[in-house]
């Protein structure tokens, strides 16, 4: 009921209902659309949350969206010399839980989070069937792909929610890329309530190419409290309330 009230709330907002009216909207989901903060596989009304989501941005009755382990999808734009593929995982529904760890009461700068890095090698963060899909939908030919990751996958700074507090699995998400030979990889994310560009070069992630990531959260509110760290950050962070747009130019 909280999350349908929250919707409804949504949708009476002049800029929102206006940007549904007017363009497409893919959406995927984090943890305060699917459950509660840092929810994970065990969440019990997930499967509520799933119909409540989809419902509001309309997608079809009969969308594997609403029948698979997730809400994660693909769609090409574009003809082939400029083909654009989105795809947009669910980082909750097959999620094992996080790793906790002692943290200080008194949040300063370089409070760097809750949770610590788990090398258990049945933690997951896709679950075996979205790990299957993922790698057949980067063989799906197109010249961009904007994978869509609510949490940050390129950051190893932070100990909040993210990718590197399961090393293996981002690890696996660079080994899943590099073997299928998909070039034109862009992650987006958001969660952090922050802003930041970020690149992982080869050497680092095996991919041939550098990898980079758009992080853009929240668009209303942002932790000015604290200075995360992340080693793979390009000029500086954004602390204040933000919004995130990419420009393709097919020229260069």
């Amino acid at each position: 009921a909280a999350i349908q009230a929250a919707y409804d709330q949504l949708a009476t907002q002049p800029g929102f209902a206006r940007l549904r009216r007017e363009v497409p909207i893919l959406a995927t989901w984090d943890d305060h659309d699917y459950g509660w903060n840092d929810s994970d596989r065990s969440y019990a009304k997930k499967e509520e949350s799933r119909k409540i989501m989809l419902d509001f941005f309309g997608e079809p009755q009969d969308s594997p969206r609403r029948s698979r382990d997730g809400i994660y999808e693909s769609w090409l734009f574009g003809p082939p010399e400029q083909r654009v593929q989105i795809i947009l995982l669910d980082l909750r529904w097959n999620r094992t839980p996080w790793d906790r760890r002692a943290v200080p009461q008194q949040r300063g700068d370089g409070f760097p989070g809750s949770y610590a890095p788990t090398l258990d090698p049945a933690a997951t963060i896709l679950g075996e069937n979205q790990w299957s899909w993922l790698e057949e939908q980067l063989q799906v030919p197109a010249r961009l792909r904007l994978i869509g990751t609510s949490l940050q996958a390129l950051s190893t700074g932070s100990q909040w929610e993210g990718w590197a507090m399961m090393p293996r699995e981002r690890q696996r998400l660079f080994d899943t890329i590099r073997a299928s030979g998909a070039g034109g990889v862009l992650f987006v994310s958001g969660d952090t309530h922050w802003a930041e560009l970020a690149r992982v070069q080869p050497v680092d992630s095996g991919v041939r190419y550098p990898l980079y990531e758009l992080t853009t959260s929240g668009l209303n509110q942002g932790w000015e409290f604290t200075q995360i760290l992340n080693p793979h950050r390009i000029g500086l962070p954004y602390w204040k309330p933000n919004w995130g747009l990419i420009e393709i130019d097919w020229e260069q």
